[in-house]
């Protein structure tokens, strides 16, 4: 190697001096690892008459770097760093650095290019306290878990070394044409933020005994956390998904969680929602609305749904909104009581449809409002449109008993209402008028769903 140091300093004056290191070699192999065409250069200066004022850079340049345990291998390598220190002060310092590499390979990814840079300090008004914040760009990223063409990971954070304590983090993440097992994207942006509120803000039932109940919350209890979320041209193969836009914020200051503008756009419509978490309650509650086209993703639901959906046809997108609350189980349960929780769903919800069918009755538009109150589905105000006239129905169904309830009346022609009870109800409840004949039809009618016990409608010919 080449090495050529050079030392200044005036013999006259106590403080002041600046040493100037250089290493060159074509070969290089150590203990930890091996490269070629290496250089390293160190400056360290530290001026004369000053309180202590010191600063020194490094810079260290390599090929076809190798380590010895084959952890990481890289065609090219490159870190600077620097520290300063203002004063003999003990906190009164800086640091930055940076790394770069190029064709960078380990057992766990791979990367074309890497560079992390980052830069720490105390905070001046609480010298006990570092604060931080490091930026890495990296293209052609792949591992295990996924690959993407060009992503930037940037977050700062505050922490206080002697008490081994994070105060404060936040972070964003923007990354092009990310992939992984689950799906693909051609955009995707994350942000986060942590703050450590401590125990006074914790909620007053951690203090009285009740944090077991919380179950893993409890670690989350001095935390106040807040995330956004939004991916664009989602694609998940596996699932035959596509969303064109996908977006939601979320935050946690105990004891609620709560996601809001959860957007998503997907399939000639849209889908918006929000949702809020009591922790203490175990409360949780949502709101929101969808005029996307359901079918295209009646696979990913379950065979009672897909059942009931197929009865139905539509001209046009239907549309819905609703709210929902129930209680979910304790948090401190090994086996979940889901019954107990199925048993807490209230629903409050309006369709809007403008037109179609059901069971083969057609009609030309339609809406109702639909309730789930002690596990009692209830259709009120369910208003259709035919050509000959209208229907006014309401429909009561209870799923544990299969026990029903339709009442209602309806200007149509007979044969437009026969589909929609059972069909041994419908059989006996209509009379047989002939199918031209437009009748006004009362029709209260309840029983047993699969079985005929009823009470005959009265009909009137017109």
């Amino acid at each position: 190697p080449e090495i050529e140091l050079a030392l200044r300093a005036d013999a006259k004056l106590e403080r002041g001096f600046q040493a100037d290191l250089k290493v060159q070699t074509r070969d290089v192999v150590t203990p930890w690892g091996s490269g070629r065409h290496a250089n390293f250069t160190a400056k360290i200066n530290q001026p004369p008459g000053t309180n202590g004022a010191a600063n020194a850079d490094f810079r260290l340049e390599a090929e076809r770097l190798r380590t010895t345990n084959l952890i990481l291998s890289a065609e090219h390598v490159l870190f600077t760093a620097r520290l300063n220190r203002q004063s003999d002060r003990t906190n009164d310092w800086d640091a930055a650095w940076e790394v770069a590499l190029r064709t960078g390979k380990s057992p766990w990814a791979e990367a074309a290019t890497l560079r992390f840079s980052g830069q720490a300090a105390p905070r001046p008004l609480a010298p006990d306290e570092w604060r931080a914040s490091g930026t890495l760009r990296t293209t052609g990223l792949k591992s295990e878990w996924g690959q993407l063409a060009e992503g930037r990971l940037s977050g700062n954070a505050s922490f206080a070394p002697a008490r081994k304590q994070l105060l404060a983090a936040d972070a964003e993440a923007q990354l092009t044409a990310p992939q992984t097992k689950w799906g693909t994207a051609k955009q995707a942006r994350v942000t986060a933020k942590a703050t450590h509120v401590g125990a006074a803000t914790s909620p007053a039932g951690l203090e009285s005994g009740a944090s077991a109940a919380w179950g893993f919350w409890t670690n989350l209890a001095p935390w106040q956390l807040e995330t956004s979320v939004a991916l664009d041209a989602v694609q998940a193969p596996a699932q035959s998904l596509d969303v064109a836009k996908f977006n939601f914020t979320a935050r946690w200051r105990a004891p609620e969680l709560i996601v809001t503008n959860l957007h998503s756009e997907l399939y000639q419509g849209a889908l918006d929602t929000s949702a809020r978490l009591d922790v203490a309650t175990r409360t949780l509650m949502a709101s929101g609305g969808f005029d996307f086209d359901a079918y295209r993703i009646e696979h990913l639901l379950d065979a009672n749904t897909r059942r009931e959906m197929s009865r139905f046809t539509f001209t046009g997108l239907p549309k819905a909104r609703a709210a929902v609350a129930l209680v979910l189980p304790e948090w401190t349960n090994s086996v979940k009581n889901w019954r107990a929780t199925g048993e807490s769903v209230t629903l409050a919800a309006h369709v809007d449809s403008p037109g179609g069918s059901y069971r083969n009755a057609t009609y030309l538009e339609a809406n109702t409002d639909l309730t789930l109150t002690n596990g009692i589905l209830r259709l009120r105000n369910l208003w259709a449109r035919r050509p000959e006239g209208e229907v006014h129905l309401n429909y009561d169904v209870n799923p544990r008993t299969k026990e029903f309830h339709w009442a209602g009346r309806a200007q149509v022609f007979p044969h437009a209402i026969e589909p929609l009870p059972p069909r041994p109800l419908a059989q006996s409840a209509l009379p047989p008028f002939p199918r031209s004949s437009r009748v006004i039809t009362l029709i209260p009618l309840m029983g047993a769903l699969g079985i005929s016990s009823y009470i005959s409608p009265s009909s009137k010919r017109i």
